[in-house]
């Protein structure tokens, strides 16, 4: 009897254990939903709030502007000539044929120069022991001075062309045949009165690639152009903003060609004029952004 109220006891005990755990975690999870109840009623927008929501929702599903995208085409007529030489170059040049001369083989003209010279000694030494002389032999050193008097004065009459033609004369900008010894590069004027000056340039049309964009808007100067493009992918890029709705602004991307050629024959329907100007001479025509972006692409 008495290990049975023992064993009623220890039952009632454990039964009162878990009676109080189970409250204990009652308690906490009321006082956990206690908590989050009020963050959500604090964190909960008044009407003010909730419109302003609305409205920012409502610009964000708008469509934005978008950029366009423009392919450019920097094409350049290399030198002619090469550049008059400095005077530390004329120095050089001549130190050089100097060494060449002494280390080089002697030429015909001199080979023959020495047979002459023995030639005439000869006919010295018989006429001193008043031996006969041919007559060829004793005509051979006056043809020798002949021809070599004639090539003196060849040399003489020589005068090389100027490298200063008639289109520097007249400063015609839309010949070729100007600045021979410089790098040109082709710039077009737009019909409108801000910005007019810029190299060959449109916008993007469908699927097509920037570089099919840059040989399209190129064919607007002249279909008989001789063009090589330089590279597939562009080497300089520029953007610059538009006060247009739908536009934002255009970002082009410039591609380097190399004239080799044909004629300049603009369309009169996209353009007013065009010009072949040098590095410095572009600071006249194109604004200063733009020539900041090309700059470091344009060769002296």
């Amino acid at each position: 009897a008495h290990e049975l109220l023992v064993h009623v006891r220890m039952i009632t005990t454990r039964e009162r254990l878990i009676r109080l755990v189970l409250d204990a975690r009652a308690l906490s999870m009321r006082r956990q939903y206690a908590v989050t109840d009020s963050m959500a009623t604090e964190s909960m927008p008044s009407a003010e709030d909730a419109v302003s929501v609305s409205q920012t929702a409502t610009e964000t599903q708008r469509p934005a502007r978008q950029w366009r995208v423009v392919s450019s085409v920097c094409l350049a007529r290399f030198p002619k000539l090469s550049r008059p030489k400095t005077k530390l170059q004329l120095q050089f040049e001549a130190v050089r044929n100097q060494l060449r001369l002494e280390r080089s083989r002697l030429s015909d003209y001199e080979l023959e120069e020495i047979k002459i010279k023995e030639i005439t000694e000869e006919i010295t030494r018989k006429a001193k022991l008043d031996e006969l002389v041919d007559d060829q032999t004793a005509s051979a050193p006056e043809k020798f001075q002949e021809a070599a008097a004639q090539r003196i004065q060849a040399l003489q009459e020589f005068v090389p062309a100027s490298r200063v033609t008639k289109a520097d004369e007249d400063a015609n900008v839309h010949s070729l045949d100007r600045k021979l010894d410089r790098v040109l590069y082709l710039i077009v004027k737009k019909s409108r009165p801000v910005n007019a000056w810029q190299m060959p340039q449109g916008g993007r049309e469908g699927e097509e690639s920037l570089l099919e964009t840059a040989r399209r808007e190129l064919e607007e100067c002249g279909s008989d152009l001789e063009t090589l493009f330089l590279s597939r992918s562009p080497c300089a890029y520029m953007s610059y903003q538009m006060a247009q709705a739908d536009c934002c602004g255009s970002k082009v991307f410039f591609f380097k060609a190399q004239w080799r050629g044909g004629k300049v024959i603009i369309n009169r329907d996209e353009l007013e004029d065009y010009a072949w100007v040098t590095r410095e001479e572009m600071k006249d025509f194109v604004s200063a952004h733009f020539y900041k972006a090309v700059e470091p692409i344009l060769l002296d």
